[in-house]
């Protein structure tokens, strides 16, 4: 499975090289070597639109931002004080405090656009597209039990293809991305649970995925809004989410998952009233589907639910767009399917905590 998604993800890298390259190939004006002209003036628009698309090689570019709520961005998010439901084999009964972690950023890689697009800034007519690797991991810790064991830690890595384009009325974005995800449980909690619970079960959630995005942003001058609307989904790639080979002697077997869509939606609202603390809001929602590990037959689907995920959330805008790496204070809630790992068995899972987002 993972050399599929190499293969996926070199194919990728090298259509979008071969289309970049001949942007540097490009004829250069005969003045090309006279002093630039300022940007603000209309001279160096008109140049720059006649010299073509214009390449670029790890820099940032706001094409397809994920939402802050999206459970499994690659993105930056601590929960240090937080508080979740039971998972299941857990020693202690009851709700608990946790630390909730991701850490992740999305690579760029290298793009091509019609003018040097400033960030969060809108020009009709202009468009970019790119290519970026995205790498991260999501790690949740429980504090009840004894030696406040890492429950389990996901690992996510692909390559991801952006487009964007501005309108008059707004910005739209297209993404594509193939990626791979591989969950793993702690070893301390696998210790309890194996000793305390006779039908603890380890399941290899281990999986390659397509998922697709389109967002349209837009902006509500008169009352100092900023607004984002996203639609997605992932379809998972092979024979399904999860080994049918359990990681216990004995080689036993469990049905295959059947379904292999999940959609998903969400919207971001921002204030952009002057500088200083602006507050926003973000919510995903998306139809999780149920891991059921003891189907009665293969041939059965799963269960789905719809989970929903938000964040409110306070950035300071007196930063600068390209000063990346200034956290924002958050208030994150979750309910739905456990999105952990082999925890996506468990329905109606919920957690709520406080802690910091780092835009990156």
């Amino acid at each position: 499975m993972k050399t599929r998604t190499t293969a996926i993800a070199t194919v990728m890298l090298a259509v979008a090289l071969a289309i970049a390259a001949p942007v540097t190939a490009q004829t250069l004006p005969s003045d090309a070597t006279a002093k630039p002209a300022v940007a603000a003036q209309p001279a160096a628009d008109d140049a720059s639109s006649a010299s073509g698309p214009q390449r670029w090689i790890f820099e940032n570019r706001n094409y397809f931002n994920p939402l802050v709520a999206e459970p499994r961005a690659a993105q930056i998010t601590l929960l240090a004080l937080a508080w979740s439901k039971e998972f299941p084999y857990q020693v202690e009964p009851g709700s608990r405090r946790v630390w909730d972690v991701s850490l992740g950023k999305e690579i760029p890689i290298v793009g091509w656009e019609s003018a040097r697009l400033v960030n969060d800034i809108r020009s009709s007519g202009e468009w970019g597209a790119g290519l970026w690797i995205p790498v991260s991991f999501h790690m949740v810790e429980d504090f009840k039990d004894d030696s406040n064991p890492i429950i389990n830690t996901d690992y996510r890595f692909g390559a991801q293809v952006k487009f964007r384009r501005d309108f008059d009325a707004g910005r739209l974005g297209l993404k594509l991305q193939a990626g791979h995800e591989s969950t793993h449980l702690g070893d301390e909690f696998t210790l309890h649970a194996s000793s305390t619970h006779p039908d603890f079960e380890r399941i290899n959630v281990s999986y390659e995925y397509w998922e697709y995005g389109v967002s349209w942003e837009g902006e509500i001058t008169a009352r100092s809004i900023a607004w984002k609307v996203v639609h997605g989904g992932t379809r998972v790639i092979g024979d399904g989410y999860y080994s049918t080979s359990l990681l216990e002697p004995g080689g036993r077997t469990i049905p295959a998952s059947r379904r292999r869509y999940e959609p998903s939606a969400g919207v971001e609202i921002t204030s952009t009233d002057g500088e200083g603390w602006h507050p926003y809001l973000s919510i995903d929602a998306r139809l999780r589907n149920i891991y059921d590990y003891h189907r009665a037959s293969p041939d059965v689907p799963e269960d789905r639910q719809w989970s929903v995920g938000g964040v409110l959330g306070l950035r300071n805008e007196a930063t600068k767009p390209n000063e990346r790496g200034v956290p924002d204070l958050i208030l994150r809630g979750y309910w739905g399917v456990n999105p952990h790992g082999q925890f996506r068995s468990q329905r109606s899972h919920w957690q709520i905590g406080v802690g910091i987002f780092v835009p990156m």
